[in-house]
């Protein structure tokens, strides 16, 4: 017998069951504008990037002479890391900023 089961009925209706759900979970993923598709023409992938890129805000935070304020800031802080000045790993060297035109 399957274990948690006396009756292997059950067993196969909890599995029944499970394969239903995920065929609906999957269908309902699969539909709609985002779902990429191979039978999805140039055309209509370009008219949906358009469509998401529309949608997308970007504000700006700080005026140039700010930013700049604050790569300098951030420069110093990788020196002092560099000379030994903070504990290992306190500053990740990984240049993560990135620069927005």
């Amino acid at each position: 017998m399957a274990e948690g089961f006396s009756d292997l009925r059950q067993l196969l209706r909890v599995k029944q069951k499970n394969a239903v759900d995920n065929e609906c979970q999957g269908k309902r993923f699969m539909s709609g504008p985002f779902y990429w598709s191979q039978y999805r023409t140039i055309e209509e992938e370009i008219a949906l990037l358009d469509m998401i890129k529309t949608g997308i805000k970007q504000k700006r935070l700080f005026d140039d002479a700010q930013c700049t304020k604050i790569e300098e800031k951030i420069d110093r802080v990788v020196e002092r890391a560099e000379k030994g000045k903070y504990k290992p790993c306190t500053v990740d060297r990984a240049p993560l900023r990135n620069n927005y035109d």
